[in-house]
């Protein structure tokens, strides 16, 4: 099932696995803190020098322009929910994967869900290669171990 659009998935995409949406849920948090601080442009200061410069961009072109508290506070609060409901692709893998890695698995992941993703992925050699995916409910093992255990099993039971 495709999600619908949102107006922050231009920011969403910065959050690719678990590590990443925990740092922009951290950025939204700071920039919602710079709200009560009565210094002037303390907003604008966390968006500079806290923020990373992408997402920074993001944020910028979704306040509003009265920049009334209460305004930005509400679109900070909807992204910060957004970025909450991102639905997790739980992924195991043999190996530590590269950033180019992890971005490939990513295009892939949502690409193939028709949506976008939180990649929690965790590293387990024992599970010699291939990878394990848990994705709404659904398991799939697909591990070069677990194949070589039903094929060792077999040749024990035909012998």
């Amino acid at each position: 099932m495709v999600n619908t659009q949102s107006p922050y998935d231009d920011i969403l995409v910065h959050a690719k696995t678990q590590k990443e949406a925990d740092l922009l849920l951290s950025e939204i948090d700071e920039l919602l803190s710079s709200l009560y601080v009565i210094k002037k442009n303390a907003l604008q200061t966390v968006l500079e020098k806290s923020v990373r410069v992408d997402v920074a961009r993001g944020i910028e072109s979704l306040l509003p322009r009265s920049k009334k508290p209460e305004d930005i506070k509400t679109v900070l609060h909807s992204l910060r929910n957004d970025v909450q409901k991102i639905p997790t692709l739980k992924v195991t893998l043999a190996f530590e994967p590269s950033e180019k890695m992890i971005e490939t698995l990513y295009d892939w992941a949502k690409e193939t869900l028709g949506e976008i993703v939180l990649l929690d992925i965790t590293y387990d050699p024992l599970i010699v290669g291939g990878v394990v995916m848990s994705w709404k409910g659904a398991y799939i093992d697909a591990s070069l171990k677990t194949k070589l255990d039903n094929n060792l099993q077999h040749l024990a039971s035909s012998s």
